[in-house]
């Protein structure tokens, strides 16, 4: 059982000694001290710290200047007014005037007293022992007379050699004063086993947590709230608000924030959340919980990664198989792109491999790390596009979660967003898309918070984005965000330097998969194969060799190849335009998404049955096409049935 602690700080010994006799007589341990104002309040905290003080009984400025600090409750001890009284009538013929000083919050009238025996009374307030030394010498200076009051005032009357009269409270004053200390210390007692058992729970969280009063006056705090708001001792008792500088003023007005806010403690930022009791009880009316920013961070990226284990980029710049020059100069302008975090727009036909890229250039960054996510503008449906890619607040729409959804850019936030097929996202959520860009930040569907991002956005279309800016399909100031950095992926048919190494690949590939020997294509097949347009692109190839490979079964067969290459030489000329895809107004020469065949009237290449012999071809043939084809080297090497990079190398043996 809990044995209360009782403590008495009066100003006179006399006093101390009446209320340790009033409780010896009703078998009461008391703890008694006497002490002045500016002593008081440093033993009493330090009593209160050691949990050696549940209720304190003080003298009653002694009183007022404790309830301002102490977390436990402060009894003031009565004035004492019956015996105040009969010191005053008792001295009434020995003096002309008396002093009384009071506290400056007491009111005690003594003009009865003037009335009745014509004996001046001068009454002083004071507010510190130095308030009240000045004013007794004051008195005892300027009209000498008996100084009447409690110990201070009268030990102070002694020093100066003026006379004094000691007032204390009557014995049955002082018995009421004890049983009222002894009721509220069974209270103290009760809240604070029911502290404890709160503080014991609160104690496994790794959170810190702190109780308050309405005031403010923290009545509770877990250990850790200890260690980040404590000082030296418990912070029980003290005020949240000199915690928490910025609270005072909210505090002061009875308005303490709800939900979150931000604060520095002791050099650390702390997201500190405010909620208010319900049903007030044991003291308590708000509770503050403070977590540091970084772990809030740290516990967001871990539940990010936890939800976006799934988007993560697979390819590397190494998977973009390669032989030509050129798609080696398109590998090396983004791995400079890779080391900035600016947007990339990447431009090619369907089928070039604009995905990879991407993903390289994500695997390349300093985000690599982080999430990957991949959006197909074109696949999503036009009326989920918005919510997939900003997230939605639950009850949005109907058939909406109740909880709500997370957008594929809070998913990338940290990583790269992918944004394939831009040029299908319709005008509404580009401009949406527009100020995520601007902002750097995101608003879901139907919410009202704004999510900060950190996003690095690589954008990719198929299409000239020009024209489509020029038709109208696309906002002109999101092409000027989108066009910061940005790469063309040539067509197969502009670089059939690599078609030989995919076919490689490819067949390899389609071998391990339906678990056959890979065919060895002769080089006469493989030629054809690096003169065909492929306006399909890579895919197209991938596509036709996996084809190849499960017909031919583990063996080359090449009526298979025959019958499977005349279909896609079929294809190819009924896909083949009339004119030339020349580029887009306003954009470079080469830059255009349309396959560039030859204008009518200018020489088309015809595809040659077998394989040319490079080192044949003679310096009159060279000039020869060149001159057909009007100096347009594409050309010339078309005529002359060899990709434009051998026709280069003729040239440089030819020293031209």
């Amino acid at each position: 059982m809990h044995v209360p602690h009782i403590v008495m700080i009066g100003t006179s010994p006399e006093l101390c000694s009446l209320f340790t006799e009033v409780a010896d007589a009703r078998g009461v341990e008391v703890q008694t001290h006497v002490s002045g104002l500016d002593e008081a309040v440093p033993f009493a905290m330090d009593l209160i710290d050691r949990g050696l003080a549940d209720v304190l009984v003080a003298s009653r400025g002694t009183a007022e200047m404790l309830r301002k600090k102490a977390s436990v409750p402060v009894l003031p001890i009565p004035l004492g007014s019956l015996n105040l009284a009969k010191a005053l009538f008792e001295i009434a013929p020995m003096a002309k005037s008396v002093f009384f000083a009071q506290y400056v919050n007491e009111d005690v009238d003594l003009s009865f007293f003037e009335r009745q025996t014509g004996v001046k009374v001068h009454c002083a307030r004071y507010e510190d022992m130095a308030s009240l030394e000045e004013a007794v010498r004051r008195y005892v200076s300027e009209e000498p007379g008996i100084v009447v009051g409690g110990g201070k005032s009268c030990a102070i009357a002694a020093r100066l050699g003026a006379s004094c009269r000691l007032v204390i409270p009557t014995r049955d004053e002082m018995a009421v004063t004890l049983s009222n200390a002894l009721n509220i210390a069974q209270s103290v007692a009760g809240e604070k086993t029911v502290l404890l058992r709160y503080t014991a729970l609160l104690d496994t969280v790794n959170e810190s947590i702190v109780g308050t009063r309405a005031d403010g006056t923290v009545t509770m705090a877990n250990r850790r709230a200890q260690e980040v708001l404590g000082r030296q001792g418990s912070i029980v008792g003290t005020n949240i608000a000199s915690l928490l500088p910025g609270l005072k003023d909210a505090l002061r007005a009875g308005r303490a924030p709800e939900g979150d806010f931000d604060a520095t403690i002791r050099g650390t930022r702390y997201v500190v959340k405010s909620s208010r009791l319900q049903r007030p009880a044991d003291g308590m009316d708000r509770f503050f919980s403070f977590t540091p920013c970084h772990v809030m961070v740290r516990a967001g990226r871990k539940a990010r990664q936890a939800l976006v284990s799934g988007y993560a980029a697979k390819y590397t710049f190494n998977d973009y198989v390669h032989a030509s020059q050129v798609s080696e100069d398109m590998l090396a302008k983004l791995r400079i792109f890779a080391r900035s975090d600016s947007t990339v727009l990447i431009t090619g036909e369907s089928g070039t491999g604009k995905e990879i890229l991407a993903q390289g250039l994500h695997r390349e960054s300093a985000r690599a790390s982080e999430p990957f996510v991949s959006v197909n503008c074109a696949a999503i449906p036009v009326q989920l596009l918005e919510s997939e890619i900003f997230g939605y607040e639950g009850g949005s729409f109907t058939g909406s979660r109740a909880e709500g959804k997370a957008g594929l850019f809070e998913l990338a936030d940290g990583g790269t967003i992918f944004l394939d097929e831009i040029n299908s996202m319709p005008l509404n959520v580009q401009a949406l898309l527009l100020r995520t860009i601007q902002e750097q930040e995101v608003r879901r569907v139907g919410g009202s918070a704004v999510i900060p991002l950190n996003v690095r956005i690589v954008a990719a279309t198929n299409k000239s984005i020009v024209d489509e800016v020029r038709s109208g399909r696309m906002r002109s100031d999101l092409y000027y965000r989108l066009n910061v950095l940005n790469v063309r992926v040539p067509p197969l048919r502009e670089r059939p330097d690599d078609i030989p190494v995919l076919v490689d690949a490819f067949v390899a590939e389609a071998s391990r998969s339906a678990g056959i020997p890979p065919i060895r294509l002769p080089q006469a097949s493989l030629a054809r194969l690096c003169r065909h347009p492929w306006y399909g692109n890579v895919r197209e190839l991938k596509h036709f060799i996996e084809q190849l490979v499960f017909l031919c079964a583990g063996a080359f067969s090449q009526k298979v190849f025959d019958e499977l290459f005349g279909e896609t030489a079929a294809n190819a000329a009924r896909l083949m335009p009339p004119f030339s895809g020349s580029g887009a107004p306003g954009m470079p020469a080469g830059d255009s998404l349309a396959p560039s065949w030859p204008q009518s009237g200018q020489p088309r290449a015809q595809a040659p049955s077998a394989p040319v012999d490079v080192a044949a071809i003679t310096p009159e043939q060279v000039e020869e096409a060149l001159a057909k084809a009007g100096g347009r080297k594409k050309a010339a090497a078309a005529l002359l049935g060899i990709s434009r990079t051998s026709l280069w190398r003729v040239l440089k043996s030819l020293g031209k």
